[in-house]
């Protein structure tokens, strides 16, 4: 697979966790990394439900930092 930043070739990597065994791709230029979809949710062993989230649309006013 080819970086969708860089366009240089990914190479295939493979963790094993608790679980399961996940399967991603890193661009070693620029540290890009793909995963395909629940493989994030594979990888968080101790978070409950889905980690993966897609916003739509920014907040409209930034948090404040005190």
């Amino acid at each position: 697979m080819n970086c969708l930043s860089c366009g240089n070739q990914m190479t295939d990597n493979e963790v094993v966790t608790h679980k399961d065994r996940v399967s991603y791709d890193m661009c070693e230029q620029c540290g890009s990394l793909w995963l395909d979809a629940g493989e994030l949710d594979k990888l968080a062993f101790q978070v409950q439900g889905s980690i993966e989230y897609c916003e739509q649309e920014k907040d409209k006013e930034p948090e404040s930092r005190q």
